[in-house]
């Protein structure tokens, strides 16, 4: 007997772990999204057909670049995924918000679209949570929780859908969405 996977569902998550010295300055990343929302109101464009309304520009900073580094450089040594980078955008959920369901690919065109993506926590609290639907066989619209603390991450397949819980607290939850395509 024999045995062949045809396909897979995988979940990588972890925490940011630069080295001494390389720390990523999350207060810059928080800023831009922070700028974004309450200077200039600058949303996302609207020829970005992925993005929803509440998505916010990041500028490029070096924190982000940094980010976009290590990321990348782990994922690819610790599990052989090549990855480029292809969005990114900022979410800011205030006491009682969350996101809606969503998934980050174009069913119209799909040669172009997503293969991955990332959430990183950039200011969260207790309540962050990220909740992923996904097929088991026949087992439909199965729901893996994942909480998703500061300075780490979850990365996924981008057909899945998912969504961000609703935040229970006070404090708001800061998050930063980074889409690959596989190399």
């Amino acid at each position: 007997m024999f045995k062949k996977v045809l396909t897979e569902i995988a979940i990588y998550y972890g925490e940011i772990k630069m080295p001494k010295g390389f720390d990523i300055d999350r207060s810059i990343l928080k800023a831009s999204i922070l700028e974004s929302k309450f200077l200039f109101n600058k949303r996302c464009s609207d020829n970005q057909k992925l993005y929803s309304y509440e998505d916010l520009q990041v500028e490029h900073t070096q924190p982000l670049q940094s980010l976009y580094d290590y990321l990348r450089e782990y994922i690819y040594l610790n599990f052989k995924i090549e990855l480029i980078n292809t969005l990114v955008f900022g979410n800011i959920y205030s006491f009682n918000e969350g996101s809606n369901t969503r998934n980050l690919i174009d069913n119209n065109d799909l040669i172009n679209s997503n293969d991955y993506t990332l959430l990183y926590g950039i200011d969260t609290n207790d309540s962050c949570e990220v909740r992923i639907i996904y097929d088991d066989l026949r087992l439909k619209d199965r729901l893996e929780t994942h909480k998703l603390k500061t300075n780490h991450f979850i990365m996924f397949p981008s057909k899945l859908n998912y969504y961000i819980s609703k935040n229970t607290q006070l404090i708001n939850n800061t998050i930063l969405t980074i889409t690959y395509q596989k190399k």
